[in-house]
This record gives C-alpha cells, structure tokens and sequence, in this order.
C-alpha cells in the first residue's frame, strides 16, 4: 500500500488558548499520527507530543517488536512521566507500517480515530466518554469515581473530568484507567485515516455520530484537514481543533 501525503490542520477554535497538540512520526517500518488533546492546561499534551517521536522509534525497531506492543509500550512510557501532572491529555495514535495492509490504532480517551477500511466499512476508534460509553462508566465507578453531570470526580470537591481514561490528571489518578484500546484495521485503496480532536466533531459527545457522519462525507468529497478543521471553527463547536488525514492508494 502506498500512503499519499499527509494533511494536517489546527485551530484554538473559539477559546483563547490552544491545548492541542499533534505530530506526524516517520521511521524505517512505518508512519505513525498522533492527535493529543489537553485539558487543563498544555502542558501534558505538549510534553507527550515532543517525547513519542524518539520513544516510538525506540520501541518499534526492538527485536522482535509487533506494532500493538510498540503501541503499548510507548502509550505506557508516556503516562510514566505524565502521570503525577495536574493537567492530562487524551492519546490517539494510527501506526502505518510500509508492509502490509493494515491500520494499527491505539487510543486513550475520547479523540477519534476514523477509519475507511478495505471493504468500505467506517470505523470508529473506541470512546471513553462516561456521557456516552456506560461501560467505561461503570469502570469508573468501580475505581471509586464519582459521576455527576456528565462529569467523573475523585471526590465531590475535586476536578471533574468527561474522560475515564488519560494521560496526565494526577488529581484523578485512582478513578482513571491508564490502559488503551489497541486494535487493527485493514486498509485497501481508497481508505483513508483521520484522526483529531473531539472539537472536529462534538466535544459534548451527545450529537458525534452526526457530525462524524458530515466528516466522513467531507473526506469522502476529497476535503483535507483543513477543510475539517475550517468547518468546526465555523460551526462552532467551541473547542480546539486539530485533524491529521491520511489517504491511501496502490
């Protein structure tokens, strides 16, 4: 499979600062996006984009190393060193291997990843939104979190958070699960990759299968990023916005 050039995008939307932050790896097996969008400050998101180029292509040249482990592996070297820092970060990750025909995601929080697999089918990355995923809902509380108003809370005067897992947010740490979804999607020609904050789509998370649809179109209409990125600022959804899409071919 061929990968044709990527197309990236952001915007600080309709806020006055800009908490995401994203990077685009290339290294002798593949290509890896990633898309981390910070809350509470930039500081995780920031420190997690600067830090996975060299600890992904550490990982991913090891011995023996399959793209999921590299993943993990990488995903948990992050959350070592983010993980006694008040602001936090969702971690979303698509690895491309040059050989092959297969998609390797991996994804903490709630930022998207969508993608057009070898049949035409779309799909859609796992969200651990506890207004939307009841399971990661339950998960939490099970942890001893505490669920009001769309919020999860380690005590009832602390920060809340929509998110049952991520990086950083040291305050929530014994109701947050630090562990991604990995998984694999097969790719074929005419696929495509996008991955982004959740202000592409719904930071809410109430109405994202619509706008996820009015994405996928877009994409399908041959848009880039910054024709995604230009749509939620003009909507608008409110938040930060960040896409990276890749597209592939024979």
């Amino acid at each position: 499979m061929y990968l044709k050039p990527i197309s990236t995008a952001t915007h600080k939307g309709a806020r006055p600062y800009q908490e995401d932050r994203f990077c685009t790896v290339s290294c002798e097996h593949g290509m890896l996006l990633a898309v981390f969008d910070g809350h509470g400050g930039e500081q995780v998101s920031h420190l997690a984009s600067e830090e996975l180029p060299g600890i992904f292509a550490d990982e991913i040249t090891e011995p023996k190393a399959t793209p999921r482990v590299a993943l993990k592996r990488a995903i948990r070297k992050l959350n070592a060193i983010t993980q006694t820092m008040v602001p936090g970060s969702t971690v979303s990750l698509a690895f491309v291997p040059f050989k092959g025909r297969f998609v390797y995601c991996a994804v903490m929080g709630d930022s998207p990843i969508i993608v057009k697999d070898s049949k035409g089918a779309i799909n859609i990355s796992p969200d651990h939104n506890v207004r939307t995923n009841m399971d990661e809902r339950r998960a939490a509380e099970e942890r001893g979190g505490v669920i009001v108003g769309g919020y999860l809370y380690a005590s009832y005067d602390g920060p809340g958070l929509q998110m049952a897992r991520a990086l950083g947010d040291s305050n929530l740490r014994k109701v947050l699960s630090r562990k991604p979804d990995i998984y694999s999607v097969r790719v074929n020609k005419g696929s495509f990759i996008v991955v982004a904050t959740d202000g592409a789509f719904d930071p809410g998370h109430y109405g994202f299968e619509k706008e996820a649809d009015a994405v996928v179109k877009l994409v399908e209409d041959g848009a880039d990023a910054q024709a995604i990125v230009d749509r939620a600022v003009a909507i608008p959804t409110g938040d930060n916005v960040s896409c990276l899409l890749a597209r592939f071919d024979e």
